[in-house]
């Protein structure tokens, strides 16, 4: 009989520890952090995407709100609004301290759609707010077989709330979230929105094939229908630039050729490196409102010009002969290899053939030092980021 109640025991053990094993090996594991769009389904061709994108992008360039987009099969049993939050957190979407990110998760076989919002936008977004909008917008082209439109209109809808939040906490300081301003009721911030609506609706009603038109015919819109219009934006401001950007690095180009090749300098090298990186910065940061990254090539192109300029500057700096200001040899070598327990030692040698300047020197190299972040994505936590503290809100189609 004890034998009997013994082997019972073990056995109900057993079974305990074998579904525990089993829920935490089921158990969903959280996606790869890629904002702002991951889909893991495939369900957006190259167009939608583009357009989710650039509606991310617009609003991180203006406000630095991180707005990301998550495409699943299924949440494997786990409450979608739990997971969006994990997700969220896991993430870390927004800047630490100001927590301005948003998430909006579909979980597609589930027939789920979920906004989590951060705590900056918790009292905006509330979870009748967020049911509202996306019953209103999403859930009718998910149920008319439209699930690209669908997360299309998500996306939009959610990008004009966060903007118009945004521009009337920057105009009036004063105003709560999710309060609208004096003098602005909130049937005048639902009509933005409309205006956002109808001009998608019209090309993305006919079939789910014509997503890509639609998106086409929206993006028009998402960028003047709203009223924004950032100084940034003015095309003489991009020209000026290119010309700015085109005087920086021929000033840079001909010192070094009257450095190199005469021996004669302009201004102190110091001063030069100080006056560059000071202009610099100033002509990237006005760069960085004005020009297009994502999709303009010849923004692409001024960019990487000035960035390879920059290091090509201070580059040959270090080259520099002190003695007769032309061209020199730099070359460095290792010594000691450094370990995680010592520094190690390397070698400088300087040489000018023009004035047979030499120089040889040494120098500590600092010792290797492990890092304390975990080498598995997947168990990377984005804990610098922003926070949410819940809120937000669903709805099933």
């Amino acid at each position: 009989m004890k034998l009997r109640t013994n082997a019972l025991l073990y056995g109900v053990l057993a079974f305990m520890i074998l579904t525990l094993a089993g829920s935490s090996c089921l158990a969903r594991s959280m996606p790869v952090r890629r904002v702002p769009l991951n889909d893991e389904m495939g369900l957006l061709d190259d167009q939608m995407a583009l357009e989710v994108k650039r509606m991310s992008q617009l609003l991180y360039r203006d406000f630095k709100s991180e707005l990301a987009v998550l495409i699943i099969s299924s949440t494997d049993g786990v409450n979608a609004s739990d997971y969006a939050l994990k997700v969220f957190n896991h993430w870390g979407l927004g800047q630490a301290g100001v927590d301005n990110g948003m998430l909006i998760m579909f979980a597609i076989d589930d027939r789920r759609v979920e906004i989590k919002p951060g705590t900056r936008y918790k009292h905006k977004f509330s979870e009748s707010f967020c049911t509202s909008l996306l019953s209103n917008y999403v859930v009718p082209e998910m149920r008319a077989g439209r699930p690209a439109q669908g997360v299309f209109m998500a996306t939009r809808e959610v990008a004009a709330e966060i903007r118009r939040f945004e521009e009337a906490k920057g105009s009036s300081g004063s105003s709560s979230p999710g309060e609208a301003l004096p003098g602005h009721s909130q049937s005048t911030s639902s009509q933005v929105s409309n205006n956002y609506r109808n001009s998608s609706t019209s090309s993305g009603s006919g079939s789910s094939g014509s997503s890509g038109s639609s998106a086409g015919t929206s993006r028009s819109s998402y960028s003047g229908s709203s009223g924004y219009s950032s100084p940034f934006n003015s095309p003489v401001l991009r020209f000026v630039l290119y010309g700015c950007m085109a005087l920086w690095i021929a000033g840079g180009i001909f010192y070094y050729y009257m450095t190199f090749s005469k021996g004669t300098l302009l201004m102190s090298p110091w001063l030069f490196i100080i006056l560059m990186l000071l202009s610099g910065f100033i002509i990237a940061f006005v760069a960085s409102k004005a020009f297009n990254i994502a999709d303009n090539t010849l923004d692409q192109v001024a960019s990487g010009s000035g960035g390879i300029s920059l290091i090509s500057f201070l580059w040959m700096f270090s080259h520099i002969c002190p003695r007769c200001n032309k061209y020199m040899n730099v070359h460095t070598r290792t010594l000691h290899y450094a370990t995680y327990y010592s520094s190690g030692l390397g070698e400088k040698t300087e040489h000018c053939d023009h004035c047979g300047y030499h120089r040889v020197s040494t120098y500590t190299i600092p010792r290797k030092t492990r890092s304390s972040s975990s080498s598995s994505s997947s168990s990377r936590s984005y804990s610098g980021g922003g926070r949410s503290s819940g809120g937000g809100g669903g709805a099933s189609w």
